[in-house]
């Protein structure tokens, strides 16, 4: 799964948001991290803002501004992953349900859980 980390390139400070509620902000108070696994980001300048994987690279965010004129809603942080990042991705969750224990494996799975898989396969085709 992926993780909610980030590193900022002022202090240096490196946070994490776990669960839903949680905020992590930097000693600066330039960027933060919130919501776990929804992966939402805070920051005053996006230059500021790298994001950490699970292998503890860095790299930056991408982002789209919301436009006045367009009537969307603005998702802050967007992240396609390569197809390299995918296929680990892929294959960390095969790894993680070999792992799990027989009983767990009848267990229904959460919509966090299905909306993970479902930004790892459409990262993948656009990747593609």
């Amino acid at each position: 799964m992926v993780k909610n980390i980030a590193k900022c390139k002022l202090c240096e400070s490196v946070i994490q948001s776990f669960f839903k509620g949680d905020y992590a902000e930097c000693k600066c108070g330039e960027i933060a991290v919130s919501e776990g696994d929804a992966m939402f980001v805070h920051f005053k300048d996006p230059a500021n803002f790298l994001r950490i994987d699970e292998d503890g690279h860095t790299y930056p965010i991408q982002y789209n501004e919301k436009k006045e004129d367009d009537g969307q809603e603005n998702l802050g942080f967007v992240h396609t992953l390569s197809k390299e990042e995918c296929i680990k991705g892929i294959d960390n969750l095969i790894t993680i349900y070999d792992n799990m224990p027989e009983s767990e494996t009848y267990r229904p799975i959460n919509h966090k859980d299905f909306q993970s898989l479902l930004m790892i396969v459409s990262s993948f085709f656009k990747a593609s």
